[in-house]
C-alpha cells in the first residue's frame, strides 16, 4: 500500500521531563508516545482475557512474537519552536533534589504519523487514538502526576464537549456502549470484578485551572499529604513493590483555551490480583486538589 501521512501540530501543556539512554540529556522520543497509545488502549479496553487483549493490541500496534506483524504506524517528531529550562521534577517546599532540564509549556513541535501496512486500523483511527491518549496521560518522568502533557489543534471546545468526545472514543475502541456519562464523570459500566489488570473505572474532569504550574505544585503537595496519612495500603502508588499509582492525573486544554484536570481512576491490581483497602486514598487525593481550587476562587 502507499504510505499515508498526517502531520499534527502539538503544543506542550505541562513540563516534559523526557530522556533517552542518557538520563541527563533531554530528548523528545517518538517511542514514548507510541507506548502511551498502547497503555491507554489497555486501560480503556474491556476485553477481559489477557491473551485476547494482547492479540488485539498486537494487531493495532505490532507485536514481538513471530506470528505478529510489524507496527503499522510510525511516529516522527519535528521540533518547531522549542524552549528548554531547568527545574525541579517535584514542585514542593522542602523537597530538595537535583534539577532537570524540561520542555517548557507553550513549546511547539510536529508529530508526523505514517501508516505503512494494510494491517491495523486507518490513519484517522491512529490520529484519534493519539489525541485520546494525550488527553488521559503524559510522557516522561512523573507523567502520572500531570507532567508530559501536550495538546493539539481542533480539540473539543468546552468541558461539556470534552466529556462527550472522551465517551465516544472510549466506546469506539470497544465497539459497544460500555462508558456512560453520569453528571460530570464518565463511568465504566462493565462488570470489572473478574479483571486482573488495570482498567478504567471512571474519569472525572475537575474545575478549571487558572495556572498549570501552580496546579502541579498543588498535586505534589497533595501527594505528600496523602502519603503522610500512614495507611497500610496506598492506591496512589507505593515504592514497596513498585506499585504505580492507579490514579492518573492529566491536564487538558479545550478549544476555548481553558485548562482542566483529568482524573482517571484505574482498577487497582497488584501481583495479578485486586488490592484490598479500607480507605480509597485516590478519592482523598482528588478531594484535596479540588478543595484547594475552591479556596483560590
Amino acid at each position: 500500500m502507499a504510505i499515508q501521512k498526517k502531520i499534527l501540530k502539538a503544543t506542550v501543556v505541562s513540563p516534559i521531563f523526557s530522556s533517552g539512554a542518557d538520563n541527563r540529556k533531554l530528548e523528545l522520543r517518538p517511542t514514548e508516545w507510541k507506548a502511551l497509545m498502547r497503555t491507554v488502549f489497555r486501560w480503556a479496553s474491556v476485553t477481559q482475557e489477557t491473551k485476547q487483549l494482547y492479540q488485539e493490541e498486537s494487531e493495532l500496534f505490532g507485536g514481538a512474537d513471530k506470528k505478529s506483524h510489524a507496527s503499522p504506524i510510525r511516529i516522527q517528531l519535528v521540533e518547531n519552536n522549542i524552549s528548554v529550562e531547568t527545574g525541579h521534577l517535584v514542585k514542593r517546599e522542602g523537597k530538595k533534589k537535583a534539577q532537570h532540564e524540561f520542555y517548557v509549556p507553550g513549546s511547539q513541535f510536529s508529530i508526523v504519523l505514517r501508516k505503512y501496512l494494510e494491517q491495523g486500523k486507518s490513519l484517522a483511527w491512529y490520529e484519534e487514538m493519539l489525541k485520546l491518549s494525550t488527553v488521559l496521560g503524559g510522557v516522561g518522568k512523573r507523567s502520572r502526576r500531570g507532567r508530559g502533557v501536550i495538546t493539539f489543534e481542533a480539540m473539543p471546545e468546552t468541558k461539556e464537549d470534552l466529556l462527550i468526545w472522551l465517551t465516544e472514543r472510549l466506546n469506539g475502541l470497544n465497539k459497544r456502549q460500555t462508558y456512560v456519562i453520569k453528571q460530570d464523570e464518565i463511568v465504566n459500566k462493565a462488570f470489572l470484578k473478574p479483571f486482573r489488570r488495570p482498567v478504567i473505572e471512571k474519569i472525572l474532569i475537575g474545575k478549571e485551572i487558572g495556572n498549570v504550574l501552580a496546579y502541579l505544585c498543588d498535586v505534589d503537595l497533595a501527594a505528600h499529604e496523602v502519603k503522610g496519612s500512614h495507611q497500610s495500603v496506598y492506591l496512589t502508588g507505593s515504592g514497596k513493590g513498585r506499585f504505580a499509582s492507579s490514579l492518573i492525573i492529566s491536564v487538558v486544554q479545550t478549544g476555548n483555551k481553558k485548562f482542566y484536570p483529568i482524573y482517571t481512576f484505574l482498577k487497582s491490581v497488584k501481583k495479578n490480583g485486586p488490592i484490598k483497602f479500607k480507605v480509597d486514598d485516590r478519592e482523598v487525593f482528588h478531594g484535596k486538589l479540588e478543595v484547594k481550587k475552591e479556596g483560590k476562587q
